[in-house]
């Protein structure tokens, strides 16, 4: 943890496309580093779809490197010993890739903590404030003297999701069938479900479809409604 700490906090920032991680690698920082705010997301997060509340673990820490230990692996004593505290981490969210061309903008914060963390809950947020769409989560890890690691994880947030039925799922007309999914925005209001022939189509219908509690609750991962399919002829 402590490596890959490192390796994430002695680097130049790099734009790319795609997610490389945190940047191209700094060797002189990596060997001036003489304490290490230890950030690290649980690896779960890579390329998660997520919903509702999220609990988000890892690890928030600060390794300190007293000077005979950097001796005996060859990095340079820098200003003598002293003992790092944490100070806090902080977890935000951000719109689009961290590091990519469309890296997120502005970052929210979701929540922080002033206890040390290894390999467990950071903490919890909802995300059902937030838009669908892919997310970067970011934890950012400071000691009291200003030094910082931050980790990356990249996300999708899918609060809005018909989880039944399937594509390709085959029905007898006049059945009854239930609609399955996840209806979670923090404002909703209602929701609505209608039906269409075939893949792409120019007229739909509500005909049959009766919403659970009449599409003004939030639902996650239950039915939303359930339709009566005889008013459909073959």
């Amino acid at each position: 943890e402590e490596v890959f700490s490192i390796i994430h906090t002695a680097v130049d920032p790099h734009r790319s496309s795609d997610y490389i991680g945190a940047g191209r690698l700094n060797a002189l920082k990596a060997v001036e580093i003489d304490a290490i705010p230890v950030s690290l997301l649980d690896s779960v997060f890579d390329d998660a779809v997520v919903n509702d509340v999220i609990q988000v673990t890892g690890s928030a820490y600060v390794e300190n490197h007293p000077p005979f230990e950097r001796e005996i692996t060859g990095l340079p004593v820098v200003d003598g010993f002293k003992n790092y505290a944490l100070s806090k981490y902080t977890i935000s969210i951000g719109k689009g890739i961290a590091g990519g061309v469309n890296t997120p903008r502005v970052w929210t914060t979701a929540c922080e903590g002033t206890r040390e963390v290894k390999k467990g809950v950071l903490c919890e947020f909802d995300s059902s404030g937030f838009e669908d769409g892919e997310y970067s989560l970011k934890l950012l890890v400071e000691d009291t003297q200003g030094h910082y690691s931050q980790d990356f994880s990249v996300l999708e947030i899918n609060n809005i999701e018909l989880s039944q039925p399937r594509y390709l799922d085959v029905y007898r007309p006049g059945e009854v069938i239930q609609i399955k999914g996840s209806v979670m925005p923090q404002d909703l209001e209602y929701y609505v479900l209608e039906y269409g022939q075939g893949t792409s189509p120019t007229q739909w219908s509500s005909q049959g479809i009766k919403l659970t509690n009449g599409g003004i609750s939030p639902i996650h991962s239950g039915v939303l409604a359930t339709w009566d399919t005889t008013s459909i002829t073959t």
